[in-house]
């Protein structure tokens, strides 16, 4: 997911909450470090923590690690129930894509990337457009 930090003042009286450098939310009119999607949206701290633990584990379950897949599963669920679907978006293309590249790197040296090669085909089915 691409994100990107930005320092942001408020107008005094038109303060909304907002993601501190330290990651707690607050209200004041200094300047606070905002996480701010592709398209513009801040994105609230619960979602960026899920979007997070579903990257760590999505890129984990890429990298071979069968634990991080059946994690994959769990924090997809989760992110599907709680996380706004236009949040979503970015991660899901990124996520089918390195898939889509694992898949293929395993086709070209399927004795040395056999696990990498099912995980990926695990995730593409997980985040076919079909289901997302």
């Amino acid at each position: 997911m691409m994100v990107r930090a930005t320092k942001k003042k408020f107008p005094p009286l038109a303060q909304p909450l907002q993601l501190s450098a330290s990651g707690g939310l607050s209200r004041g009119d200094t300047a606070s470090h905002l996480v701010v999607g592709d398209r513009g949206q801040v994105i609230p701290k619960n979602s960026l923590e899920q979007l997070e633990r579903l990257d760590d584990a999505v890129f984990g379950a890429l990298s071979g690690d069968p634990e991080a897949l059946n994690e994959a599963y769990l924090r997809w669920r989760e992110a599907v129930s709680s996380v706004e679907p236009e949040l979503l978006e970015p991660s899901l293309h990124n996520y089918r894509q390195k898939a889509a590249e694992s898949w293929g790197e395993s086709l070209e040296l399927p004795g040395q990337s056999l696990p990498k090669g099912f995980a990926a085909l695990e995730i593409l089915e997980l985040f076919s457009e079909e289901k997302s």
